[in-house]
């Protein structure tokens, strides 16, 4: 969780108009596919079929710090994510982003698989 709280960390640092799906609207459709979300400071901390993940606003305003984390390598450059919006939902492994897509796709949310770094 590690590599997470730094993504949080990075993605908090940016202020910026919040597209559709907000983290909350992206925690409703979890909760409804049998999940669990709560509200921390900087994200919405969720759980679904035993994958923990965290939903952050700011995807598009985020670049530039995206790309110095990356560029420096703070992030590995085959992180990938996905986005809701202008939402990012990032989990410690990528294999887990196809369980919660489906999962979101069922409720129906699309969302896209996305490389963290632009």
């Amino acid at each position: 969780m590690v590599r997470i709280a730094a993504l949080v960390i990075a993605a908090a640092m940016v202020t910026g108009p919040t597209a559709n799906a907000a983290p909350e609207g992206i925690g409703d459709a979890i909760t409804a596919a049998g999940g669990t979300c709560q509200m921390g400071q900087e994200a919405l901390h969720c759980t679904l079929g035993g994958i923990t993940f965290q939903i952050v606003a700011g995807w598009a305003a985020s670049t530039a710090v995206r790309a110095k984390a990356c560029s420096e390598g703070y992030i590995n450059a085959r992180y990938q994510v996905l986005t809701v919006g202008d939402s990012m939902i990032l989990t410690d492994h990528n294999s887990d982003l196809a369980a919660i897509g489906a999962a979101l796709s069922a409720q129906g949310v699309q969302s896209e698989l996305q490389s963290y770094c632009p």
